[in-house]
């Protein structure tokens, strides 16, 4: 026997170790399990579906005017239409002579219960250490529900959800806080969702 066939034969022996051993093994989680176990950290349960305003619209297609905050230098604007809404995302330089980039992501759903689904699904793709910590410990309330990305320190970024919204606002390049214009957009979802 040669070397070449004793390689391939302990080549074919090890495949069919591994393949066997990865078909007997419980450790495949499909994606509404995965998601499943980022509403456990959250107990998503207690408060799913809840809002703190009995609002009178959802808001289905929100599209913040950017420019009324003085963001004009757009690098990336994406609009994606889903089963249940529309995500949008916009990554915006905060000025030509910065590294400073804003990016939004922002998700409208047909309601409240698949906003913080949105918010949940998110979650679950982020690879940051998690539960994230909780809005409340902001000075300004924002959202229905609202958590804080990390450094928590510097608030460079905000996510949270407002009656049929969610959104997740970063500011990258910088230690500048992200909560006045967290603010911003928290106080336009609230107003579309009121308006008569």
């Amino acid at each position: 026997m040669t070397n070449t066939t004793t390689k391939k034969q302990n080549i074919k022996l090890f495949c069919l170790i591994l393949f066997s051993s990865i078909a007997i093994m419980p450790f495949a989680v499909n994606a509404d399990d995965w998601v499943d176990l980022f509403k456990s950290k959250y107990d998503f349960d207690q408060w799913a579906g809840t809002t703190k305003t009995n609002y009178l619209n959802s808001v289905l297609n929100f599209q913040p005017n950017l420019t009324e905050i003085g963001f004009s230098h757009f690098r990336f604007n994406d609009n994606d239409v889903v089963a249940n809404g529309i995500d949008r995302r916009y990554i915006v330089s905060t000025s030509p002579q910065t590294d400073e980039v804003l990016d939004i992501r922002i998700s409208s759903r047909n309601n409240v219960i698949n906003a913080q689904n949105s918010m949940m699904d998110f979650f679950s793709t982020c690879s940051a250490k998690q539960p994230f910590p909780s809005g409340d410990l902001l000075s300004v309330p924002i959202g229905d529900k609202c958590y804080l990305g990390y450094p928590t320190n510097t608030v460079s970024s905000i996510m949270f959800v407002r009656n049929t919204v969610f959104i997740d606002v970063t500011l990258r390049g910088t230690t500048n806080s992200v909560l006045p214009i967290a603010v911003w957009l928290d106080n336009s979802i609230f107003k579309l969702s009121l308006k008569e």
